[in-house]
């Protein structure tokens, strides 16, 4: 199929902006980690140092490497995977459409590069075997479990500290 606009132009495109977006919202978070886990403590994800950190490094380095074309499979996976923990959280707490949609187009768009590849504007990448449906279920069940991970253990962790 002939298209108006090379493919490999759009994915790359799409790459540089999904990549952007996740490093300019990670630096901020890189730079201040002390409030961010105060905010992850005050959002119920204890240790907050540990899951604030987790996201900042995650957000800023999988950014980094999605923009670069360096390896973005693995940042890909991990921006998906707490674009799936955040949309759950933000379900369970029953925040509006507004509140989750932005995890759902992040998501998306890992989902994009995850199934059928960034293009051939990557510098290194993974020859991931294929993702399935099966991936994709029980990584989001994975993800539901960490967003209710609180709530499942009780107030046993309720002593951890930010």
């Amino acid at each position: 199929m002939e298209t108006a606009f090379p493919p490999d132009i759009v994915l790359f495109l799409a790459r540089v902006a999904f990549g952007y977006t996740m490093f300019f919202f990670g630096v901020p978070k890189l730079l201040n980690l002390k409030e961010v886990a105060k905010e992850f403590t005050n959002k119920g994800f204890k240790p907050g140092r540990f899951w604030g950190t987790l996201m900042a490094l995650t957000e800023v380095f999988g950014g980094l490497s999605v923009i670069l074309g360096i390896y973005p499979e693995i940042g890909a996976i991990l921006i998906a995977y707490t674009m799936i923990v955040g949309t759950f959280w933000k379900l369970k707490k029953s925040k509006g459409f507004s509140q989750w949609s932005y995890d759902l187009l992040i998501l998306a768009l890992a989902f994009v590069g995850l199934f059928i590849g960034f293009g051939a504007y990557t510098i290194v990448h993974f020859d991931l075997p294929t993702i399935t449906t099966g991936h994709v279920v029980i990584a989001v069940i994975i993800g539901g479990i960490n967003a209710y991970l609180p709530e499942l253990l009780g107030k046993k962790y309720q002593h951890w500290k930010a």
